[in-house]
């Protein structure tokens, strides 16, 4: 049986992987943050813009949720209940508002599986008046970091591809082993370092649902130690973390470059792998400019190489990119 701070997978051959980088996770990453919960990394300036923002009544009533050790919001109540939906946060949000006394009760008791915590009796009394704080909190939330959310973008987008390619090549278990050093992967369960982690229920192997065993990935760009697992109904599995680059990113560093016609046509990471062809640089050298694993920057690689815009040239143990003409001609005319 599993214990609190695992979350058991079993066979990853068997699980349907799905990648989810709707804004609604990082919301309630931070929404955990900033009222008292697991921390995130949240860059201390981040934090405090957040908090300023914050409806002061609401922000107080909610806090008392977190008096304890663990996490107890339920996905419900978060803009995180469906990391699919259209609409972004804002059509999460007007659900929790919608939801009626009896639902909020309801699921919150099917949440703590009929004994919710003391603290928690408080929200049976006004449930709805909890629903609408905790809405409030995450659209104030929301709007003070919506332009962090959008620097970050291309942080995402690599890590969308990196997962993809692992899918590909069969390297998915390599992802699962380098979520970060708050958990750990032995082959079919994920150890976290602290039990408040898991969160959403029970932690046993995922169940068949309507779409198989679903196992979602969700890269969060709240901070550098959003680390977060949990199962929701049957069949579906979610881990949230944070992606390489995420630092930096947050730090200031634009990570897009939305006005560079490179980019557009090529994308972020192949624009950028492109013109590190007119410097010889070695896979490792792209890989840790990019943030992502070197099977990653080697599929970018050879579908540059096929498109005629770049060579690999091995030195011995060694192999460089050079830039063919034609790549060369690419960037003058993109320039």
């Amino acid at each position: 049986m599993s214990s609190p701070a695992q979350l058991a997978l079993g066979e990853l051959r068997q699980i349907n992987v799905r990648v989810s980088t709707h804004p609604g996770l990082t919301v309630r990453s931070l929404f955990s943050d900033v009222l008292g919960g697991p921390p995130q990394g949240v860059p201390p300036r981040v934090r405090q813009m957040i908090r300023a923002a914050l409806p002061p009544g609401a922000a107080r009533l909610l806090r008392s949720l977190f008096a304890t050790s663990h996490s107890p919001i339920p996905c419900f109540l978060t803009s995180a209940m469906d990391p699919f939906a259209e609409g972004g946060v804002e059509a999460q949000l007007e659900r929790i508002r919608d939801l009626s006394s009896d639902a909020v009760q309801h699921q919150v008791a099917e949440h703590f599986a009929g004994q919710p915590t003391a603290v928690w009796h408080r929200l049976f009394q006004h449930p709805r008046v909890f629903a609408a704080a905790s809405a409030s909190v995450q659209e104030a939330i929301w709007r003070a970091y919506e332009p962090l959310w959008r620097r970050t973008a291309a942080v995402r987008a690599r890590e969308v591809e990196r997962i993809g390619t692992a899918l590909v090549t069969h390297q998915l278990p390599r992802v699962l082993a380098d979520l970060g050093p708050g958990s750990r992967f032995d082959g079919s369960t994920l150890h976290f370092a602290e039990a408040r982690r898991l969160h959403g229920g029970s932690v046993t192997h995922p169940r068949q649902g309507p779409d198989g065993n679903l196992l979602v990935l969700a890269p969060l760009s709240s901070g550098t130690r959003a680390l977060a697992g949990c199962t929701v109904g049957a069949g579906s599995v979610r881990v949230g973390y944070p992606p390489a680059g995420l630092a930096r990113a947050l730090e200031g560093a634009d990570a897009s470059h939305p006005a560079d016609a490179l980019v557009l046509v090529l994308g972020e990471q192949r624009a950028t792998i492109l013109r590190h062809g007119s410097r010889g640089a070695t896979m490792t050298e792209i890989a840790h400019h990019l943030g992502c694993s070197p099977a990653t920057v080697t599929y970018h690689c050879a579908q540059l190489e096929r498109a005629g815009l770049v060579q690999r040239v091995r030195q011995g143990r060694t192999v460089r990119l050079r830039l063919a003409d034609r790549g060369a001609e690419l960037i003058d005319l993109l320039r």
